[in-house]
C-alpha cells in the first residue's frame, strides 16, 4: 500500500447504500495507487479495518473486476490487475485510435456551447492549484475528452472507449507526477480545441490520436520508473 495522500476511512453518505459506498470507496483507493499493481486484497482485514461485513467488500471487489481493475482468482482470492509499461502504453495506443475515431466522427456536430466549454475545461486545467489537485484534474479531463467522444452517441463506439480506457485511470494519479505530463496534456488539449474550432474532422483525428499516442509514451517511461512488473 502507497500514497499517504489517500485516507484509508470509509465514509458512507447520506441516502447512499453501504455496498454503493464501498465501491466508491475502493474504487478510489485502487485509482489513487493506495493499492498497488499486483497486491492482494485480503477480505478479512480489510473488512475488520473499516469495520463493515465481507458481503458488500466482496460485492465491489466483484465489480471492480468487470471494470478490469482487479483479477479474482479461484482459491486465492482478488489482487489489484497489474499490467506492464508497455501494455500500458499499448493501451493507450488503442484508445487513441478509438477516440480520434470519434473525434473524427463528432468534429462537425459540436456546438459553440461545447467548445467553449471545453475552453472553459481547459483554462481550469492550466491552473497551478488545479494541477496540484489530482483527483480535480482527472475529473475535469475526462468531461474535456468526454465533450466530444460523446457527441453523437455512437454507442458502440463508446462502449468500446470505456472498455479501453476505464482500466487507465487508476494509473493516472501515479502518472501526474511523470516529468512533462501535464505539460503534454495541455499541448495537446490546445491542437485538438484549435482542430474543433475549425471543424476540421481530420485534423481533430490526428490532434487526439497524438494526444494519447504521447501520453501512453510518457506514461510507460514514467511507470518502468517506479514500479516493477
Amino acid at each position: 500500500m502507497s500514497n499517504g495522500s489517500f485516507e484509508f476511512k470509509l465514509v458512507v453518505k447520506k441516502g447512499e447504500s453501504i455496498e454503493k459506498s464501498v465501491y466508491k470507496f475502493f474504487r478510489k483507493a485502487v485509482f489513487s495507487g493506495y493499492f498497488q499493481p499486483g497486491e492482494r486484497l485480503i477480505e478479512s482485514s480489510l473488512a475488520e479495518k473499516l469495520n463493515i461485513s465481507r458481503t458488500p467488500l466482496r460485492e465491489a471487489i466483484k465489480r471492480l473486476e468487470t471494470e478490469g481493475l482487479v483479477k479474482i482468482t479461484p482459491n486465492k482470492g482478488a489482487t489489484v490487475l497489474k499490467s506492464s509499461p508497455e501494455e500500458i502504453e499499448e493501451m493507450y495506443f488503442i484508445a487513441g485510435v478509438l477516440e480520434g475515431l470519434a473525434a473524427y466522427l463528432n468534429a462537425g456536430s459540436l456546438s459553440k456551447e461545447d467548445i467553449d466549454r471545453m475552453r472553459e475545461i481547459e483554462v481550469v486545467l492550466e491552473d497551478e492549484e488545479c494541477q496540484r489537485d489530482y483527483e480535480r484534474w482527472l475529473k475535469l479531463n475526462i468531461e474535456f475528452h468526454n465533450t466530444y467522444i460523446l457527441g453523437k452517441k455512437k454507442s458502440l463506439l463508446t462502449r468500446l472507449l470505456e472498455q479501453r480506457t476505464k482500466p487507465l485511470g487508476r494509473y493516472w494519479y501515479l502518472g501526474c507526477t511523470s516529468p512533462g505530463m501535464l505539460d503534454s496534456c495541455i499541448s495537446g488539449h490546445r491542437n485538438i480545441l484549435e482542430a474543433f474550432s475549425r471543424k476540421d474532422a481530420e485534423a481533430a483525428r490526428k490532434a487526439v490520436e497524438e494526444h494519447l499516442f504521447d501520453v501512453g509514451r510518457l506514461m510507460r517511461k514514467h511507470l518502468g520508473r517506479i514500479f516493477v512488473i
